[in-house]
């Protein structure tokens, strides 16, 4: 099974800009899928374990996205919601 994500950015995507004018940083997305049912591993609940995860590279000036996860099975849980996080990395 797969999740799907797609969407644009708006404006385009883009770096912060340091003191020199020059851009700094890595852009990236991240697509979780998690589900709402919690279970115990022993003495600790697990809480919305993930059932997939995938990054992507961003350029900048891109304008729109598309993010896809392979979903592990695993019998009683079912993906309930997926999440899409647009991260810099190692900006200013």
């Amino acid at each position: 099974m797969q999740a799907v994500a797609n969407g644009t950015f708006n404006p385009q995507a883009s770096l912060p800009v340091n003191a020199e004018g020059e851009q700094e940083g890595s852009l990236q997305l991240q697509l979780s899928v998690v589900s709402s049912k919690s279970f115990r591993m022993g003495h600790v609940v697990i809480k919305n374990p993930g059932l997939g995860e995938n990054y992507e590279g961003v350029s900048v000036g891109q304008t729109s996205w598309h993010i896809e996860a392979a979903v592990e099975r695993l019998h009683g849980f079912r993906p309930t919601r997926c999440v899409v996080t647009y991260e810099i990395f190692g900006g200013p």
